[in-house]
């Protein structure tokens, strides 16, 4: 995809940031952000260490998934790391002005802001977790919809508003460039589909099968060194216009083709076990977002540090921007419009995040709850752990400081959850 701007990796999708799905004593959560299909068999396969840390780099590593993939033809990301406590600002010349964090809860004075209300003696219904045959039939319909394939158009120009698919080999001064080369790409000829101006309008109008060349120029502010205002000569093929999804029958071909089982009963029964887990597992996160959501209304926020929610939301501003612009070629405005939110919204979403942190580090302060050297040292082995990869890799790719606020995350919640009462559903 040649598209315009930079990502920014961490927290792309501020939602991301609040998933959480805890299931046992350990705090071990089922994520699901991104997988290479809608099912994969064996319950655990898609289990993640998480809390408030690992949170955290799930919304960074959704980000970083999102922008490999959006950047496989584009051949640049602008990586931030999660360690960094600083923010960086674009300035119209092209240059970046790094900001500090305004605000830092743990090094400030935090009764000004907020009062606590009640947090302990709480009480929160499991909801139900059984699956029903109709919800269970509409998720092997899913399965079959991930797995169709479009009908392949052939005998007519391609048109505004089809979807084709190309290939292309992009070129400057005739040596093929990182990035510019692309097999089996699906495009949308709609404005300007993601890509850089004049690409899209240059395949209107070919026939399926036909070979031909597109001469663009990528604006002056790309983002890339050996790309910004540079003219490229495209080598393209429309292989075919997309038309209708056929989708594949259901039967024991199916169950050994995408998900080598021996027969589609075997792959529905493993199939439903996982559903289940996804339920119960979805269930236990419930328990715990209900009572954090009682802990937050229940305290008053006198005040808001204003700096630090001016902070979060020009964070939210450049990622929203940068993703819009990567994943759909639009502007901040245009996508918000297209989500269905306003920059009223994301105003809100900083001030929200502004109040949740204020409120959890305070009940941390309140019950005296700290991590300290010895916790860390106890506890990073098995965050590393989770994650594939050494206790020293870990703390170098996201800082000592972001990992010990996940402990203390589990920490509180941990504590709180002694105090709540669980009621089952009716």
């Amino acid at each position: 995809m040649l598209c315009d701007g930079n990502v920014n990796s961490f927290a792309a999708l501020f939602l991301f940031f609040r998933l959480s799905a805890i299931i046992d004593e350990r705090y071990v959560r089922f994520i699901e952000f991104e997988k290479e299909a809608p099912f994969t068999p064996g319950y655990g396969m898609h289990m993640r260490l998480s809390n408030r840390f690992l949170l955290r780099l799930a919304a960074l590593a959704l980000a970083l998934v999102l922008s490999t993939s959006l950047l496989s033809a584009c051949g640049s990301a602008d990586k931030q790391d999660a360690t960094d406590t600083t923010d960086t600002t674009a300035l119209s010349d092209g240059t970046a002005e790094i900001a500090e964090d305004p605000f830092i809860y743990t090094e400030e004075d935090l009764t000004p802001y907020v009062t606590l209300g009640n947090y302990r003696g709480l009480t929160v219904t499991r909801a139900s977790t059984t699956l029903t045959d109709e919800e269970f039939n509409d998720q092997v319909q899913m399965l079959r919809e991930y797995y169709a394939t479009p009908e392949k158009i052939t005998n007519r120009a391609a048109a505004e508003g089809d979807t084709c698919n190309f290939d292309f080999s992009g070129y400057i001064d005739g040596v093929q460039f990182d990035g510019g080369t692309a097999a089996g790409q699906s495009i949308t000829l709609s404005g300007n589909g993601g890509y850089i101006d004049g690409f899209v309008p240059a395949i209107i109008g070919k026939m399926p099968g036909e070979s031909f060349d597109i001469v663009t120029t990528f604006p002056a502010d790309y983002g890339v060194d050996n790309l910004n205002g540079k003219e490229a000569v495209f080598k393209c093929t429309l292989n075919y216009i997309e038309g209708e999804l056929i989708l594949p029958e259901l039967n024991d071909e199916f169950a050994k083709t995408y998900y080598n089982f021996n027969s589609l009963d075997e792959m529905l029964a493993e199939f439903r076990v996982s559903l289940e887990h996804d339920r119960e597992a979805s269930a236990e996160s419930q328990l715990y977002s209900d009572m954090w959501a009682q802990v937050v209304s229940n305290a008053t926020i006198h005040q808001y540090p204003e700096e630090k929610v001016t902070y979060i939301y020009e964070q939210f501003v450049r990622d929203y921007t940068s993703y819009a612009m990567m994943g759909y070629g639009k502007t901040y405005e245009e996508y918000l419009t297209m989500v269905g939110m306003t920059d009223a919204d994301i105003q809100q979403m900083a001030r929200d995040q502004v109040k949740d942190d204020l409120v959890f580090y305070a009940v941390a302060r309140a019950e005296g709850l700290a991590i300290s050297d010895e916790d860390f040292a106890a506890e990073l082995p098995a965050f590393a752990e989770m994650y594939g990869m050494s206790a020293e890799d870990l703390v170098d790719q996201y800082g000592e400081d972001v990992i010990r606020d996940g402990m203390l995350w589990i920490k509180t919640q941990d504590l709180l959850f002694t105090y709540t009462t669980v009621l089952d559903a009716q």
